[in-house]
């Protein structure tokens, strides 16, 4: 045999390093034509200055998106160790956690009730923002929680925003969620984010104190015919019914006779927004 031949790994039989198939058993061997090469290892490429540049570059622009974020969730740890430190939060929550386990046990009540904290939390933010003073949330089987506030508010514009801000903070805890659930194959983690969209989509309903109810109270006749349109095209799209109870409750809302004059365009695109992503996440497709 000579020292460019060599034997087939599939079969043993002799071939040279010219051939690309196997003349014996015909299966595919991937050699190089000259002989000696075939086991040396190829040359590390050198990245040139252009490709280290962007590199590094693009570590310090994560590295400067990690640092804000660290920055921002140290400074709001004070409102979230506040809340929790409040006894009646904090048992409530112990509560709610044990009758929500049931027969999903108590990694799905706790993830469930801290994800109706984060959505509560969101709205206490935003009245802090407005100098509004608020109670730390308090926790009740089956129906949620509740802020009580502790000084008048009447400004519909705010209170808008301050009732947005709940499901805006909840969605995140729904994508925190998912996409942990995704990563990791954490079925317990989908089922809460999937579970969360629409425990959030349900608060956009605009009726009564509901979330949506109250980001109604700023949006004119005309913003209101919007959304209703808006969410009839979404009910065909993704067949959720609970669309369909949000849609009866803008036709009712815009037909109504107390409609400001005035519109409000932030909360229309909020709204708007916040509902095509939450029923998008209730209906993504999970492996």
């Amino acid at each position: 045999m000579s020292p460019t031949d060599r034997l087939c790994p599939h079969c043993g039989a002799p071939l040279t390093t010219s051939r690309l198939e196997c003349p014996s058993c015909g299966q595919r061997i991937h050699v190089l034509r000259h002989a000696g090469l075939e086991d040396r290892p190829a040359a590390p490429s050198k990245p040139s200055p252009m490709a280290k540049a962007a590199g590094a570059g693009g570590a310090a622009f994560l590295l400067w998106k990690l640092w804000g974020l660290i920055l921002f969730v140290l400074s709001k740890a004070k409102l979230i160790l506040f809340a929790l430190s409040k006894g009646s939060t904090f048992f409530s929550m112990l509560l709610s956690a044990w009758a929500y386990s049931g027969q999903n046990g108590w990694g799905f009540g706790l993830g469930f009730v801290l994800s109706i904290y984060i959505h509560e939390m969101g709205h206490v933010y935003v009245l802090r923002r407005y100098g509004i003073q608020a109670s730390a949330p308090l926790f009740i089987p089956f129906v949620g929680a509740i802020i009580r506030l502790k000084q008048r508010f009447d400004n519909p514009a705010q209170d808008a925003r301050v009732g947005l801000a709940g499901p805006l903070a909840g969605l995140g805890a729904a994508l925190l969620c998912l996409v942990l659930g995704q990563a990791w194959d954490w079925r317990l983690g989908q089922a809460l984010g999937r579970i969360g969209a629409w425990i959030n989509l349900f608060n956009m309903i605009p009726l009564w104190q509901l979330d949506g109810g109250r980001a109604f109270n700023a949006l004119n006749r005309a913003q209101r015919w919007i959304v209703f349109v808006f969410l009839v095209l979404a009910l065909f799209l993704t067949g959720e019914p609970l669309l369909a109870l949000m849609a009866l409750a803008a036709l009712f809302r815009a037909l109504g006779r107390a409609v400001p004059r005035k519109a409000d365009g932030p909360v229309l695109a909020l709204y708007v927004g916040l509902v095509a992503v939450l029923a998008f996440l209730g209906h993504m497709p999970l492996p």
